[in-house]
């Protein structure tokens, strides 16, 4: 009994303390994502994809364009 309280007590510890060293390892790189462009690139990302979803119907058109000219040529 005794030894099995002393073991939870020590795993519980340990997974503490592993996280409180991943915490204070990782927060400072979330905290100056910022600065080093992570956020812009991301949005510009989003907005491409964005515009991308949006503009399908006329990206077909443009492309069937160029194939039909392509063909005519050919």
């Amino acid at each position: 009994m005794i030894f099995e309280c002393y073991f939870l007590k020590r795993k519980f510890i340990q997974k503490t303390t592993i996280a409180l060293i991943l915490s204070l390892f990782l927060t400072p790189h979330f905290v100056f994502t910022e600065y080093n462009g992570y956020f812009i690139s991301v949005g510009y990302q989003l907005g491409q994809a964005t515009q991308i979803a949006k503009n399908t119907g006329e990206i077909k058109q443009l492309a069937n364009y160029y194939q039909e000219l392509q063909n005519s040529l050919a």
